[in-house]
């Protein structure tokens, strides 16, 4: 009975053996299968992602491109804008000092007469004054 136990658990063994190699081998044909449809995908994809990163390098060149190109616009704008707002600044300035030389000249203009009027205002009042009250001499009064 003992060597039939022993005989039994020998056959088992082997039984385990053979499943587990039977298992073992199902495996790495299931995983022969994964990466042989694995590559296959990627044999069939490869193409589509050469083309998409191609794209995206061109888009990244283009829009660097453009950055670039809108900086160029940016700088000149401003540079065109200073030289406008000098431009500017310059002829307000100009226009300040020439108005206030015609102020100067117009006050001129204006005063000229007034004090000559002032001047002729009060010779005809010493006029009258002397008409009136004759001349005087030093010391009389």
């Amino acid at each position: 009975m003992r060597l039939i136990g022993h005989l039994a658990e020998i056959a088992i063994r082997g039984l385990h053996a053979i499943t587990i190699r039977y298992m073992a081998a199902s495996v790495l044909a299931n995983a022969g299968m994964a990466f042989t449809t694995a590559n296959r995908i990627m044999d069939e994809a490869s193409p589509q992602i050469q083309e998409v990163t191609r794209d995206a390098v061109a888009i990244a060149k283009s829009g660097r491109e453009e950055v670039e190109h809108l900086g160029d616009l940016l700088h000149h704008v401003s540079e065109r804008t200073r030289t406008r707002l000098e431009q500017i600044d310059n002829s307000v300035e100009t226009t300040v000092a020439k108005v206030e030389h015609v102020g100067d000249t117009v006050k001129c203009a204006v005063m000229k007469p007034v004090k000559e009027v002032n001047g002729l205002a009060a010779g005809i009042t010493a006029a009258v004054a002397t008409l009136v009250h004759g001349t005087q001499k030093s010391g009389e009064k």
